[in-house]
């Protein structure tokens, strides 16, 4: 094994003080590998760099993500859902869907992704936001979602419901789900009860 090869090994090793080595020339012993901070400015042939982590990082998430979808499959993690305890995966996902909407998802997780049929927009929540607010009206005949409650646990299904009344009032809600809305007999306004006409 040459040098190089055996100091880019040591690297691959986590070891905090050998994320950045340094080959030193020694005329005594030839060249060896020494942290960084122990070499010599002057007797540095070459540094060698623990490539960033960043993929490291994000091949971590993917798989939390598999095995999120291996527990729930016909769910994906909401925005402030942790999987597993304390990682924000829904976060991540986020992050994902923002990278692609401005073209900075580099191709090999983008077919990643793809390949698993992750959900690019928003449509998905939305819809499913949906379904859990006439499920909890099945439930719950007589109210809506207080702003904070979480349906089923977990679900922010009272901030969503806060959310698409702030549409509404703002012009910004899409015909077809505010259709959807009054066909629920949503109100848009919270505690004030609509006219049926029963």
């Amino acid at each position: 094994m040459n040098v190089f090869a055996w100091a880019a090994s040591l690297i691959r090793l986590e070891i905090p003080f050998l994320r950045q080595v340094a080959i030193v020339a020694n005329p005594a012993e030839g060249s060896r590998v020494v942290p960084v901070h122990l070499a010599p400015k002057q007797a540095i042939e070459h540094r060698v760099r623990r490539p960033r982590l960043a993929t490291d990082a994000w091949m971590r998430q993917y798989e939390h993500l598999l095995a999120y979808r291996r527990i729930h499959p016909d769910d994906w993690p909401k925005i402030r859902e942790c999987f597993p305890v304390g990682n924000r995966l829904g976060l991540w996902c986020c992050a994902q869907r923002k990278a692609h909407m401005k073209g900075h998802l580099p191709s090999g997780r983008l077919d990643r992704l793809n390949g698993i049929r992750f959900p690019w927009d928003g449509k998905y929540y939305w819809y499913r936001q949906y379904q859990m607010l006439v499920a909890f009206r099945a439930k719950h005949p007589s109210r809506w979602p207080t702003c904070r409650e979480e349906w089923p646990a977990g679900n922010d299904i009272g901030n969503w419901c806060h959310s698409q009344r702030s549409m509404y009032k703002a012009g910004q809600l899409a015909p077809n789900k505010v259709d959807l809305m009054n066909l629920i007999e949503f109100e848009w306004v919270a505690g004030v009860r609509r006219n049926s006409g029963r």
